[in-house]
């Protein structure tokens, strides 16, 4: 029960965060917007399993910093 709770839990979130997922930062967007928006899950779930998710937001920031 809680062995595979914790297992399946474990294969999507990562403990030591995923170095690799940077908070968006555009000029003319004060950094604040995505340290509110992105710093509470961005490199706690692990890339494989938001990849496409990933993408979207980073095509969404740009958007946004581009309007």
């Amino acid at each position: 029960g809680c062995e595979v709770a914790s297992g399946k839990i474990g294969e999507i979130i990562s403990l030591d965060g995923e170095k690799d997922q940077k908070v968006n930062s555009f000029s003319g967007i004060p950094d604040e917007f995505f340290e509110d928006m992105e710093s509470v899950w961005k490199g706690r779930i692990k890339t494989i399993h938001i990849n496409d998710v990933l993408t979207s937001l980073d095509k969404a920031a740009e958007a946004l910093h581009l309007a």
